[in-house]
């Protein structure tokens, strides 16, 4: 009886190192990346890096990985551990070619929640009249824009008008700023 609790306690421990939420996953993804990258490259990756914190902090910084605070999936920590684990275990001449472990490459790290779309796309234009930001091939077929003439923004899908509001500052917006004008304005769940 005492092994078989012991066995639990260390599961327990084990599975609560890992990944909670995507932005932890994309956090230590970066890390276990410099990491692996100064094992392997070490004169190479300190001639791009101070170190392995500051290589971190480029891959998987602030700015990058708090872009998926809102990504409207549940974390799938199996196959997160199992990218991490693919991570370290990657060998030095697969990272020198930049091969992304098999685990990685698996979409089911964070599926999407039902009624979510997701979309390849994503463009911004802008010329001297204004400018529009737009998402296409999305799981559901259509394409979704916000386009802007001066302040004068509206929203469309598949290219039927929608709402229209007014953002004098919308063509200096983010791409991130954007989307989620997309999603609380044109009330579009796009991702």
């Amino acid at each position: 009886m005492k092994g078989r609790v012991a066995v639990m306690a260390v599961s327990v421990v084990v599975s609560a190192c890992g990944p909670t939420t995507f932005v932890d996953f994309c956090k230590q993804s970066a890390a276990r990346s410099c990491k692996r990258l100064f094992q392997c490259q070490g004169s190479a990756a300190t001639s791009l890096y101070a170190d392995e914190a500051a290589c971190a902090e480029d891959l998987g910084g602030k700015a990058k990985c708090d872009a998926f605070a809102d990504l409207p999936c549940d974390l799938d920590s199996a196959r997160a551990n199992a990218c991490l684990s693919g991570i370290d275990a990657t060998s030095c001449e697969a990272l020198s070619m930049g091969d992304t472990p098999a685990s990685c490459r698996d979409p089911g790290v964070c599926p999407p929640r039902a009624g979510t779309v997701t979309c390849r796309e994503n463009s911004s234009s802008t010329t001297n009249a204004g400018c529009s930001y737009s998402r296409a091939s999305c799981s559901d077929g259509k394409a979704y824009a916000i386009a802007c003439m001066g302040s004068a923004c509206s929203c469309s899908a598949d290219g039927a008008a929608g709402v229209t509001f007014e953002d004098a500052g919308f063509c200096r917006k983010s791409s991130q700023d954007k989307a989620s004008l997309l999603r609380s304005i044109c009330k579009v769940e796009v991702f």
